[in-house]
């Protein structure tokens, strides 16, 4: 390899693997793909400089990995790198690989620089478990993997009842399973220290390693040989910490939905960038979720400011959960549709954006504000468990708090499942579909509903199918045989069936009959109320033509 930067694709893996970032082998997937969801990326400028991209987003979406590499663009030109590649130019499969190459050698020449090069060896080398079950570092490792007779207690310190609490100073997102996971500002719980700079510690309720120089040290720990006026003075300091830890986070958080709304998305709807209803989808119900979470704000400022065996959080957090999961369901439900305006008019907002004061590239600044309310919402249960461990022993909240840790782990779930759904119904309605003889089936007018059944397609056989309701039709698709699109499996006239409900079954629960003629498709649902609402929409639609239907608000049933 060149010393000076990666000539080609195999060079630019050479680094890659320098570096310690996770690659699959060119013949299991090319190095290509495995960079098009951006996660690798930001990796990659993570290792350069930490914290540079605080959080990776998993591919669920082209949503997902176009504001993964935004991000990653974003910190190369705050590096220093000049010539910025376009993220469809890594999206696009049908465009050159070149014009990436060309950002990741002038990112190789900068680390170089700070002696990341592929000369670089990391200085932070996780600790080996041996079959004994003591950790060891790779410099008391010898060419043939035996351990060096180093004494196991020099090459790492046990906490030994010591609570060691320290605070992330970066975000940290792991490279793999036994690797801790967090963002910056969380509390970390220090369990083990290993020479070599990897620590072991809990965070959200998980156990793993991270770099210790990923974090900042906190007042002295809970020392168990101090005596019992201490600890507690000690046990109150860190629960008042994690107290503030949680108001000071929301706090932040409200502000910058107020920024993001006032500074950015008001001006949006006067300023003609986009069509008003665009400008509604990207808006969604921030408002409405604003002034909920401020009152939600107040509500923990006056928590914290009571004596703690008075304080109530969880209590709090639980009040508020049925009306939070409204409006987060509400939000996540509109971001598929949001992500879909972001990608049509990226440089058109970019360009907005920034015109408004938001760095270069504008687009990061808007994806990434948008996304942060379910980020936040995914947070809320680590929160609740870090200060479940912090309060004192026969608190009056204890109860609730755990009540609450529940609910909001439930919640985040349920609002997860919500936003796959729905960007698994945008991607239904706005790609193309085999065997559909028009563009996508947007063209069918406004869709009611999209449900998943089984259906019976011979004596012995059952498929995953997806009913559409439309103006006047119904959609029947199934996944392609390729798995990345879907195709028609049958376009049904309203007015041509007739749909009959059948008996329960434990194999085949809630079941329909869908009667055409001498035909007749069997299918079941999961639960009574999607049948019912598969009932209801066809029952409204019926009759109702395509046409008129576009020009009719978009209706979707509860």
């Amino acid at each position: 390899m060149s010393s000076t930067e990666p000539s080609d694709v195999n060079d630019l893996r050479e680094w890659l693997e320098a570096l310690g970032l996770p690659l699959e082998t060119e013949e299991v997937r090319p190095l290509c793909e495995q960079l098009r969801d951006g996660a690798l990326l930001c990796q990659l400028v993570n290792r350069i400089r930490p914290g540079s991209v605080e959080n990776i987003k998993p591919r669920r979406s082209s949503g997902d990995a176009e504001e993964n590499i935004l991000r990653f663009l974003q910190a190369c030109t705050t590096l220093g790198v000049k010539k910025i590649f376009r993220p469809a130019d890594l999206l696009d499969k049908s465009r050159d690989f070149g014009s990436v190459l060309v950002t990741l050698q002038q990112l190789y020449r900068i680390a170089s620089g700070l002696g990341m090069g592929i000369r670089f060896t990391r200085h932070l080398s996780k600790p080996r478990v041996q079959q004994n079950g003591s950790a060891t570092s790779p410099s008391h490792v010898g060419d043939s993997g035996e351990s060096s007779p180093t004494d196991a207690d020099d090459e790492h310190e046990e906490m030994n009842g010591v609570e060691h609490v320290v605070r992330a100073v970066y975000a940290f997102g792991g490279a793999s399973e036994d690797e801790l996971q967090f963002d910056k500002g969380d509390l970390i719980t220090v369990t083990k220290v290993v020479d070599g700079g990897w620590w072991e510690g809990i965070c959200n309720g998980r156990m793993g390693w991270f770099p210790g120089n990923y974090a900042e040290e906190l007042p002295d720990p809970v020392d168990p040989s101090q005596g019992l006026s201490d600890r507690r003075d000690s046990a109150q300091q860190y629960h008042n910490l994690v107290v503030q830890d949680i108001v000071n986070s929301e706090r932040t958080y409200v502000q910058d939905l107020h920024i993001l709304l006032s500074t950015y998305l008001v001006p949006l709807k006067s300023a003609n960038v986009v069509s008003a209803r665009d400008a509604d989808l990207l808006t969604g119900n921030l408002p409405e979720l604003i002034r909920w979470q401020q009152s939600f704000l107040k509500s923990l400022e006056d928590c914290s400011r009571l004596p703690i065996p008075q304080q109530n959080m969880g209590t709090r957090f639980l009040h508020n959960s049925q009306e939070m999961e409204g409006l987060y369901s509400t939000y996540c439900a509109n971001h598929p549709s949001a992500v879909a305006v972001l990608t049509e008019n990226s440089d058109k907002l970019s360009a907005f954006m920034e015109s408004r004061g938001a760095a270069s590239p504008g687009m990061l600044t808007l994806t990434s504000n948008l996304s942060k309310p379910f980020r936040r919402l995914e947070k809320y249960t680590g929160l609740l468990k870090e200060l479940q461990r912090h309060l004192t022993e026969g608190h009056a909240d204890a109860d609730k708090t755990a009540t609450a840790i529940e609910t909001y782990t439930a919640i985040s779930a349920r609002t997860q499942e919500i936003r796959k759904r729905k960007d698994m119904e945008h991607e239904m309605l706005s790609n193309p579909v085999q065997d559909y003889s028009g563009q996508c089936l947007m063209e069918l007018g406004e869709c009611a509903c999209v449900l998943q059944v089984n259906q019976a397609v011979s004596s012995e056989e059952v498929d995953e199918r997806f009913l559409l309701v439309f103006p006047g039709s119904l959609v029947i698709l199934a996944v392609g045989q390729s798995l990345s699109g879907y195709e028609m499996k049958a376009n049904l006239s309203l007015a041509s069936i007739t749909v009959k409900t059948g008996g329960n079954s434990e194999h085949w629960p809630f079941p329909i009959e869908i009667h055409r003629g001498q035909d007749v498709i069997h299918a079941s649902f999961s639960s009574l109320k999607e049948r019912s609402t598969l009932l209801e929409c066809i029952n409204r639609h019926e009759g109702v033509s395509p046409a008129a239907a576009t020009r009719a608000p978009h209706r979707t049933p509860t």
